[in-house]
């Protein structure tokens, strides 16, 4: 109801799977947030495909990933926020580097890669864990230094070196900068940190 009444306002939240990325489906609840599950990129990203792909409407439980939080330490290595109001982050396990394209220098973003996503909460009023996602997203505005979540201001975390926590999510595959060939995510995010 109250998620209705945000779309009204003007806001765009996402729809495909939305649910399930926000937390707020009848499944979350067996979603194991503690302890989380130490990874990397290269062991989520390298899981195995999906026995079919996925369309965007399914319940959670598509792998038993979705069940559970994962932590990583990884890179930074491109970062956006998306039409959704979510931010869309790239990370790698190994620094991003930067090549010259026509005199502009570009981001290279080494594989393999994964997307982590925070969530706008006011996307996620009903989530059961609203407050790790508030907290999460709370955690980029400071890193960012900014009041406002912005692409400008996301891209001042490229090249960080970050820890990341949050819960398994397969996302459908169209064409996502910095997806993992799998699809997996972690969305939402529910810990977001600076590693110095």
């Amino acid at each position: 109801m109250l998620l209705t009444l945000l779309l009204a306002a003007g806001l765009t939240c996402g729809v495909e799977r939305a649910d399930v990325k926000h937390l707020s489906d009848p499944a979350a609840k067996q979603v194991k947030f503690n302890p989380a599950e130490h990874s990397t990129v290269a062991d989520l990203a390298g899981l195995p495909l999906l026995p079919s792909p996925v369309r965007g409407s399914e319940p959670r439980g598509l792998g038993h990933e979705e069940f559970k939080v994962f932590t990583v330490d990884a890179y930074i290595a491109f970062a956006k926020k998306e039409t959704d109001l979510d931010a869309h982050i790239v990370i790698t396990d190994t620094p991003p580097t930067k090549v010259k394209v026509k005199s502009k220098a570009k981001t290279v973003i080494p594989k393999p890669s994964m997307i982590v996503e925070s969530v706008d909460p006011r996307c996620a009023p009903d989530s059961i864990a609203l407050d790790m996602i508030r907290a999460a997203r709370e955690a980029i505005l400071t890193a960012t230094n900014s009041t406002a979540l912005s692409t400008k201001s996301l891209q001042r975390l490229v090249g960080k070196h970050v820890r990341v926590t949050g819960v398994g999510f397969y996302d459908p595959l169209h064409g996502q900068t910095g997806v993992a060939e799998n699809g997996i995510e972690l969305h939402p995010l529910t810990g977001f940190q600076i590693i110095q």
